[in-house]
């Protein structure tokens, strides 16, 4: 399978700015219950994310296009998404990931005609499944007794913060990291991952890499339950669909990614929503306080 490489890193102060403004969009969705609030969302989001689209992420475009989606009709709509409706943007938004794959691509995909096409979208979907059977075939080599992949990316996440190995993609973030990514890529190909390529990552390798298949089921049965939960609590609670932001696009990404590299930035968004919720309360009862 072909190996991907990220964007180009913008400087510090961008890449900081950025960083809180996708912290704080979210907080919106707390008060998101009408097509006028999510259309307002939706054009912040596109403005805070459209370099991004130009350089060819297909992740910045299509997560995001499927939460809103899927948003309207859980959130706002009386209707219910019909399977042909559900069917046909998913087509569409296939073929969308397949040409921004290609305006990215320094090889361009000379095939022509809608069956060659269709098969180049599938190939490229079953790329997910070689990390499952790259980490099936070399887990032996790859595993250490403290590593527990699943939890991992937020360790890691919270670990850079700190620790300056563990940001790009060196031996010595090989050494300090607990991400099976980077570990499983460099076991493969260690030249091409020091080159900043990778494989990507599979949340059923995680799981796989916990207990086995028994860890497979159980997680991915705790994985609808909580599914269910944000679904029934979507209308009443401003946290659930502060949640559902990261949760439903994390959904998506985790055939290509890991189980649980949302969970940091969702705390730090929830973080912040307490925080402005206190300030706004505290507010409310100095006006009340004065007027008395």
């Amino acid at each position: 399978t072909d190996l991907y490489q990220g964007l180009q890193r913008s400087p510090l102060i961008i890449r900081a700015g950025w960083y809180l403004a996708t912290l704080i969009l979210p907080v919106l969705l707390a008060d998101t219950l009408n097509k006028r609030n999510l259309k307002v969302f939706a054009i912040l989001f596109v403005l805070l994310n459209f370099f991004d689209f130009l350089q060819g992420s297909r992740g910045a475009l299509l997560r995001p296009g499927m939460f809103f989606l899927w948003y309207y009709y859980k959130a706002i709509s009386k209707k219910r998404a019909s399977n042909i409706l559900v069917v046909t943007i998913f087509i569409v938004f296939a073929f969308i990931a397949n040409f921004i794959l290609e305006m990215r691509s320094d090889e361009k995909n000379n095939n022509s005609g809608v069956f060659n096409q269709v098969m180049y979208v599938a190939e490229g979907l079953g790329s997910s499944y070689y990390v499952n059977a790259y980490y099936v075939e070399c887990h032996k080599e790859i595993n250490g007794i403290d590593q527990l992949y699943v939890i991992g990316p937020v360790i890691d996440a919270f670990a850079s913060f700190f620790n300056h190995d563990l940001r790009g993609q060196s031996e010595a973030r090989i050494e300090n990291s607990y991400g099976l990514s980077h570990k499983l890529t460099y076991f493969v190909a260690p030249q091409m991952y020091l080159d900043g390529h990778g494989f990507g990552c599979s949340y059923i390798a995680e799981i796989f890499s916990t207990a086995g298949f028994i860890s497979v089921i159980i997680f991915s049965f705790l994985m609808g339950r909580f599914m269910k939960f944000i679904e029934d609590n979507i209308k009443s609670s401003p946290v659930a669909r502060i949640m559902s932001w990261f949760w439903i696009q994390g959904l998506m990404f985790m055939p290509r990614g890991d189980l649980l590299g949302f969970v940091l930035n969702m705390c730090f968004t929830l973080i912040i929503y307490r925080i402005i919720l206190s300030i706004s309360k505290t507010g409310r009862k100095r006006v009340v306080i004065a007027n008395y």
